[in-house]
């Protein structure tokens, strides 16, 4: 089970009346819950009659999707964050100011598309 499918089972339990093809089709197209995606959602529920529950869920699957990219994206080799548009290529840490580790870049999970 990848994280995704993991976020939309936990989505789905907590909101039981969610429609489940809603929020799997919505979820995979936004990679952020910004102004843009809500508008979008806020459409899409009132032309498909979507329940309050699969709004939500739908929210619930692309605000945990975010976070999770973004904890793991590149960690410093001790402690903290390393940006994810940092280029792999240069081997070192890039600073993320909690230490002076200098240890190599650990490589973010598969399918980011900004570590190359």
């Amino acid at each position: 089970m990848t994280n995704f499918d993991h976020l939309i089972a936990t989505a789905l339990r907590k909101f039981p009346k969610a429609k489940k093809i809603a929020v799997e089709n919505f979820s995979m197209t936004a990679d952020k819950m910004d102004m843009g995606t809500e508008m979008n959602l806020s459409a899409d529920a009132a032309s498909y009659k979507w329940n309050r529950d699969t709004v939500e869920a739908i929210r619930y699957v692309i605000r945990n999707k975010v976070e999770e990219t973004l904890a793991g994206a590149m960690k410093c080799g001790n402690r903290g964050f390393v940006l994810p548009n940092v280029p792999k290529s240069t081997g070192e840490c890039q600073g993320c100011g909690n230490c002076d580790c200098g240890e190599s870049l650990i490589p973010a999970p598969a399918g980011w598309d900004s570590v190359g």
